[in-house]
C-alpha cells in the first residue's frame, strides 16, 4: 500500500506535469492550426497557378496570328506621307463641322505634340466645347464611326451656369512603316 504522503506528492507531480503539458501543447496546437490555414491557402494558390499554366499551355499550342497585316489596318490609319499638321487640321475641321451641326460651340482647341513611334504615331488634339450633353453624345458617335480611327483619350465634363462644358483629347494614328 502507498503512504498518503507519497500519494499526495505523486498527485502534486502529476498536476505539475499535466500543467506543463498543457502550457506546451496548447501553443503548439494553435501554431499547428495557423500553419494549417496557411498551408490550405498556399495549396489553393498553387492549384490556381497550375490551372493558369495549363490554360496558358493550351493557348500556346494554338497558332496565333499576333501581327496584323499592314493592308488590314492601313485604311484606318493616316498614311506616312501626310504631315502631322495636315492630320491635325483634318481632325479639327471634321470635328468643328460636326459640332456646329449638333449645336455645340467650340471654345478653343490645341494641337498637341505628336508621339512618334516605330510603327504607329499618335496625333493628339485637345478640344474644349460647350453645349447639351445629348448633342455631345451624338457628336461622339459620329466621330467614332469615321473611317479613320480616332480614339478618345480623355473626356472631362463640367457644369457651368446651366451649360455643360466638355474638354476632350482625341488621338488619330499615322502609319510609320
Amino acid at each position: 500500500m502507498i503512504e498518503p504522503k507519497i500519494f499526495k506528492m505523486m498527485g502534486v507531480y502529476v498536476i505539475i506535469i499535466l500543467g506543463l503539458i498543457r502550457f506546451i501543447l496548447y501553443p503548439l496546437q494553435d501554431s499547428v492550426a495557423k500553419k494549417k490555414i496557411i498551408f490550405n491557402e498556399l495549396y489553393e494558390t498553387c492549384e490556381l497557378k497550375e490551372q493558369h499554366f495549363a490554360r496558358r499551355n493550351l493557348d500556346q499550342q494554338k497558332p496565333l496570328k499576333s501581327r496584323m497585316d499592314k493592308e488590314t489596318i492601313a485604311p484606318y490609319l493616316y498614311e506616312k506621307e501626310i504631315p502631322f499638321s495636315s492630320i491635325h487640321a483634318g481632325i479639327l475641321e471634321g470635328i468643328i463641322k460636326v459640332a456646329e451641326k449638333k449645336g455645340l460651340v467650340v471654345q478653343n482647341f490645341e494641337m498637341l505634340e505628336p508621339a512618334t513611334g516605330k510603327t504607329v504615331s499618335e496625333v493628339p488634339v485637345l478640344l474644349r466645347m460647350s453645349g447639351k450633353p445629348q448633342n455631345m453624345l451624338d457628336m461622339l458617335k459620329i466621330i467614332t464611326a469615321q473611317k479613320k480611327i480616332i480614339q478618345i483619350k480623355s473626356l472631362e465634363i463640367n457644369n457651368r451656369s446651366g451649360e455643360i462644358a466638355f474638354s476632350m483629347t482625341l488621338v488619330a494614328f499615322r502609319m510609320e512603316k
